[in-house]
């Protein structure tokens, strides 16, 4: 509830945000209970995607979801992804943008990523490490096209998400054709 600085707050709330994910792998398990077979991709943005990451992770031992799709991810380059990577069927893409100097190499520098880490974002410069299932979509020229300029929001815009984020998710498996 606090202008400006409440993002920067739930940002930094390294166990409030581990807690809300453990709530959200749990509503998981009750859709997939609810809902076998039907497809569960976990899509986040800046803080967001630190929060995707973490709730992979809580899922229970057995349990997947489709996909993972980070957005501008605000968690620190050298996450270790394989926990969550275990969880997710297809794997994880990781759309990023060194362009976002303002909230990513600056914002995260000075006040830390969504897992308590200081420093340059993987929503910046991508993950340090090689993992069998990451794809590392690094912002192109031809995105512009789409409305992702680079900026922290752009990978948000509609337009992008229909033509680039949208086949990840419809796609059968990954990388996409």
């Amino acid at each position: 509830p606090i202008p400006l600085a409440g993002p920067l707050l739930n940002q930094m709330d390294f166990l409030g945000n581990y807690a809300k994910a453990e709530r959200i792998a749990e509503m998981i398990v009750e859709y997939q209970d609810a809902h076998p077979g039907r497809p569960v991709h976990l899509v986040g943005h800046s803080g967001g995607g630190g929060l995707a990451v973490f709730t992979a992770e809580k899922l229970p031992e057995g349990r997947k979801v489709d996909g993972l799709v980070l957005l501008s991810a605000s968690i620190s380059s050298g996450y270790d992804l394989s926990k969550a990577r275990a969880h997710c069927h297809k794997g994880i893409v990781n759309f990023s943008s060194k362009a976002d100097v303002a909230f990513l190499w600056i914002g995260t520098t000075l006040a830390g990523n969504v897992d308590g880490v200081r420093g340059p974002a993987a929503g910046a410069v991508g993950f340090d490490k090689d993992l069998p299932g990451l794809w590392e979509k690094p912002w192109t020229e031809d995105m512009a096209a789409f409305g992702n300029y680079g900026g922290h929001m752009d990978t948000a815009n509609a337009a992008f998400v229909e033509q680039y984020v949208a086949p990840w998710i419809n796609s059968p498996t990954w990388p996409r054709p």
